[in-house]
């Protein structure tokens, strides 16, 4: 009942400040920031496995307990080049905290294609800076095929480790290289937290922007 009433408030939000766009039933908010899948009949839910040990996780929102899926893939936020956006791209980023020190070496993050039906992105993690994204400190290119309002993607990337400290503050970045002009993914919301108020990170060129929102975007940091 708690995920469809959190579905409902979101779905509420974007209808009332939004343009329908032609394709598989999508609404975007004005702002580019959102986008919402009509539900499908036909649609599954996203797969309840992500092959990652509990031992092997930094941080994790993907709802290995969740009943009904891992993530939310009918909403989520755009990560797009200066190409799709029309001249002006825009990154987006999830804040997480390590419980304990350890080395990352993978992340997981639910993206889609859209409205194309492969795109390629740029996956980072970044220091903390006064609460929003700092320094990059690993960034490795990947490649979403499934495509928005169709179930459901996660994407895998792996890197050199990268040392976190435990109770700091890290920001997973979904953002595009320069000649990656044309992308555009869809970053999932998560179906974990939907009380808790998280800030989720948005940057068209002009610095960082945080939005509050009680349900986040969903992903995975692991050691192994």
């Amino acid at each position: 009942m708690r995920t469809r009433i959190a579905l409902m408030a979101i779905a509420s939000l974007v209808a009332t400040t939004s343009m329908a766009l032609a394709q598989n039933d999508i609404t975007s908010s004005r702002n580019g920031r959102l986008v919402y899948a009509a539900p499908q009949a036909s649609m599954k839910l996203s797969p309840a496995h992500i092959g990652e040990s509990q031992a092997a996780t930094i941080y994790s929102n993907l709802a290995a307990a969740y009943p009904k899926g891992l993530f939310n893939s009918e909403i989520g936020t755009s990560v797009y080049g200066p190409g799709a956006s029309g001249g002006r791209p825009q990154s987006v980023a999830a804040t997480f905290t390590p419980s304990t020190s350890a080395t990352a070496v993978a992340i997981k993050v639910a993206v889609q294609a859209f409205p194309s039906t492969q795109s390629t992105f740029v996956v980072s993690i970044y220091s903390d800076k006064g609460g929003v994204p700092g320094q990059a400190l690993s960034a490795t290119a990947a490649t979403a095929t499934s495509v928005f309002g169709n179930c459901c993607g996660i994407v895998t990337v792996r890197f050199k480790g990268v040392a976190l400290t435990g109770g700091t503050p890290y920001w997973v970045v979904l953002g595009t290289s320069k000649s990656q002009t044309n992308s555009d993914v869809v970053w999932n919301q998560e179906t974990v937290d939907q009380v808790d108020q998280t800030n989720i990170g948005f940057n068209d060129g002009n610095g960082w922007q945080l939005i509050p929102m009680t349900i986040g975007l969903a992903f995975g940091v692991f050691s192994q």
